[in-house]
C-alpha cells in the first residue's frame, strides 16, 4: 500500500516534470 503522502509527492514531481517539458517545447518553438 502506498502512502497519500508518498503519492501527492509523487504527484507533484510529475506534474514538475510535465511543466518543463512544455516549458522547454515552447521554448524550442
Amino acid at each position: 500500500v502506498v502512502p497519500v503522502t508518498e503519492f501527492r509527492y509523487f504527484t507533484k514531481f510529475c506534474l514538475v516534470l510535465l511543466a518543463g517539458i512544455k516549458l522547454q517545447v515552447s521554448v524550442q518553438q
